[in-house]
């Protein structure tokens, strides 16, 4: 069994736009906005990393609050 990566550079980051829980951010799937909501560590919210939602599928939206949605990656793959 493999498991996806995707990742993102601290340089790379550094440069995209700041993003905070319940930011609107277009998508570039259906063309609507969605609201960036954060994930969960040790049951309790963590904006390390938050995701949005468009038609039922879980996108990754922003990294250590950094908005990566619609941004390529510096790498991805499947380990």
């Amino acid at each position: 069994m493999t498991a996806p990566y995707i990742g993102f550079g601290n340089d790379k980051l550094e440069k995209l736009s700041d993003a905070k829980k319940g930011m609107l951010i277009e998508c570039l799937k259906c063309g609507g906005e969605h609201s960036l909501e954060c994930g969960k560590s040790d049951g309790k919210e963590d904006d390390t990393i938050m995701f949005y939602e468009c038609n039922g599928h879980i996108y990754l939206g922003a990294v250590a609050g950094k908005l990566v949605a619609n941004v390529k990656p510096c790498c991805s793959g499947r380990i």
